[in-house]
């Protein structure tokens, strides 16, 4: 494989990405009810923090949403330039220097000031186009 040729990865709705966010919501319930604060506070914190995880489950987990994003891209020319694509068909074009990549995940930031992040896995991802963005990721 050619470290430089271009790399697209299509994006699919994540078990694992649910499990996640649901399990992030979860434990911000149990960090605000675990707070010494009034019972009116508790509940909006509580409110907020569903709202939150409910958002990041149908935005990255199940990609129900117009913003989520549907495909992503890398090219290596004079540098990395790393693209998103939503599901209205906007392109957005992401930071490379504002990325976190594993074995099992890549995360990868828009570029602008309420930057959106990018949740890449094998689970909703081709493994192997998942496998040729990490190295290509990794050795930019």
């Amino acid at each position: 494989m050619n470290a430089f040729s271009p790399v697209e990865v299509s994006l699919r709705p994540s078990r694992q990405l649910v499990i996640l966010f649901t399990a992030w919501g979860v434990l911000l319930q149990v960090g605000v009810w675990s707070t010494q604060f009034p019972g009116w506070l508790k509940t909006g914190l509580a409110l907020l923090a569903l709202g939150h995880a409910s958002l990041l489950v149908a935005r990255h987990g199940l990609l129900l949403l117009s913003d989520s994003p549907v495909r992503v891209w890398a090219e290596h020319g004079s540098g990395l330039s790393l693209y998103s694509e939503n599901r209205h068909g906007s392109i957005v074009r992401l930071h490379p220097g504002h990325l976190r990549v594993s074995s099992w995940l890549a995360v990868l930031h828009q570029r602008g000031l309420w930057s959106q992040p990018v949740y890449i896995l094998r689970d909703n991802s081709c493994p192997e186009a998942f496998r040729r963005l990490r190295v290509l990721l990794n050795h930019h």
